[in-house]
C-alpha cells in the first residue's frame, strides 16, 4: 500500500468491518381465506462480516512468522443473512360446539446467505439453530 515495492507492516490497512451485525431485521407476513391460513416470520441480519478459517489459504513466510497469522481481509466473508424462521400453515373447521383445526409448522427452514460451509450464526452464538418440523391436530370444545 504504501508504494516501496515490499509488501511489509508499512503495508497495513485499517478495515472498517465488525464481526457483529449492524443491523437486524424481521419480517412477518400472514395471509387467511376462509378456512385456510399461511404466516411466516422472516429475520436477517446486514453489514457484517466473518473471519473464515486463515487455513484456507497458506501463507508461510520462510524468514519470519510473526505475520504468519496477521487478520487480513482475504479471509474474510460477507455475514449479511436472511432466514426464514417459520412457516405455519393451518385449515380450522368450526361446528356448533366443536373447533378443529390442522396444522403444519416448520422453523428454520431455509438461510440465504453468502456463506457455504456453516450457518452464519454460528459465528457469533457458538451454536447452528436446528431445522424442525411439526404436524398437529387442535381440538376446542
Amino acid at each position: 500500500l504504501n508504494g516501496d515495492g515490499t509488501i511489509d507492516s508499512e503495508d497495513m490497512a485499517y478495515h472498517d468491518v465488525t464481526m457483529f451485525p449492524t443491523a437486524y431485521f424481521g419480517i412477518n407476513l400472514g395471509l387467511s381465506y376462509g378456512p385456510f391460513g399461511i404466516e411466516a416470520v422472516f429475520q436477517g441480519a446486514a453489514d457484517y462480516w466473518l473471519e473464515m478459517d486463515p487455513e484456507k489459504f497458506p501463507h508461510e513466510n520462510i524468514r519470519s512468522s510473526a505475520h504468519n497469522n496477521a487478520a487480513s481481509p482475504i479471509w474474510w466473508e460477507k455475514g449479511d443473512y436472511l432466514k426464514l424462521r417459520s412457516l405455519y400453515a393451518h385449515y380450522d373447521l368450526d361446528f356448533r360446539k366443536l373447533s378443529l383445526g390442522f396444522f403444519l409448522r416448520g422453523l428454520n427452514l431455509f438461510s440465504l446467505d453468502h456463506l457455504k460451509t456453516m450457518d452464519p450464526e454460528y459465528v457469533y452464538t457458538g451454536y447452528s439453530q436446528p431445522r424442525s418440523y411439526q404436524a398437529g391436530v387442535k381440538l376446542s370444545f
